[in-house]
């Protein structure tokens, strides 16, 4: 049978109740970035809607880059000439337009 002496024993044990102060210190670290992140947020959060409220978060990819006719004058216009929705994305991650008219004929 395995025979420790109590200095051995409480030397093992003193070890193991490091490892878990730092495991807690670690998760706290961890906590604390959350909090900010949940911080910065709540500050970009035009509708003031809880964080514990929402549903879910739209991430995206932004405007598409590209240039696209328009339906109406027929010009081909850079991304930057048409509206898009800020709650909906396509199956690549970019902002869906609004309709295929440009600024100018809308």
């Amino acid at each position: 049978m395995f025979n420790m002496s109590e200095n051995e024993f409480l030397k093992a044990k003193i070890n193991f109740l490091i490892e878990k102060i730092s495991i807690y210190e670690e998760l706290d670290a961890n906590s604390k970035a959350f909090k900010i992140l949940i911080d910065k947020l709540l500050c970009s959060n035009p509708t003031n809607i809880n964080i514990e409220d929402s549903k879910g978060i739209i991430i995206h990819r932004g405007l598409p880059d590209e240039f696209i006719m328009c339906c109406e004058c027929k010009k081909y216009l850079n991304n930057l000439h048409y509206n898009y929705y800020n709650n909906r994305v396509d199956d690549n991650g970019y902002l869906i337009r609004i309709n295929n008219k440009c600024l100018n004929c809308s």
